[in-house]
């Protein structure tokens, strides 16, 4: 009877360690700010070695919204993440670092002015992706009403003033 538990205890701290070093980042990850959203999906061998696809969607001025999706490698080691982002159709490519946690990936960026800055990927899924390119798509079409709705407004405006213009350089009026 106590070796039998002795092996049951064995077995559960083996299996219990064996879940602690699974550190596979597989799986879809999502980024998220104000104007844009980002989904990663990633497959990574028993090696570290990482290949992938990246779809990213963002509200532009006007209310436009652009797309682009890139293809991604890479090699995670321990805690360390290096990718290659790819952009699809072009040979371009753009070579990124990060953390790997247990339930995010932070990537370093390099911004505008050279300051490093950190994108946060938690993971997600497709329909969380979804949920935030609606939201963009909803923000998107409220800019366009509203340029609209301005554009009108300008229109009448030009419009009483052409007539107003029309009135007082009329003869009838004295």
């Amino acid at each position: 009877m106590g070796s039998q538990i002795r092996t049951l205890v064995i077995t559960f701290i083996l299996i219990s360690l064996s879940a602690c070093f699974d550190r596979s980042i597989s799986g879809s990850y999502v980024a998220r700010d104000s104007s844009s959203a980002d989904l990663l999906q990633v497959t990574q061998a028993q090696d570290g070695k990482i290949v992938g696809t990246l779809q990213h969607i963002a509200l532009k001025s006007g209310g436009r919204i652009e797309t682009s999706m890139a293809n991604v490698s890479g090699v995670v080691d321990g805690e360390s993440l290096t990718l290659t982002v790819s952009m699809a159709g072009f040979p371009i490519s753009r070579n990124l670092s990060g953390t790997v946690t247990a339930s995010a990936l932070e990537l370093n960026l390099i911004g505008n002015v050279g300051v490093v800055a950190s994108a946060h990927f938690a993971r997600g899924s497709v329909a969380d992706f979804n949920s935030e390119a609606e939201r963009l798509a909803q923000a998107g079409q409220s800019i366009k009403a509203e340029n609209l709705r301005n554009d009108q407004i300008e229109a009448l405006d030009r419009s009483a003033l052409d007539l107003e213009k029309a009135l007082n350089e009329s003869p009838l009026v004295s």
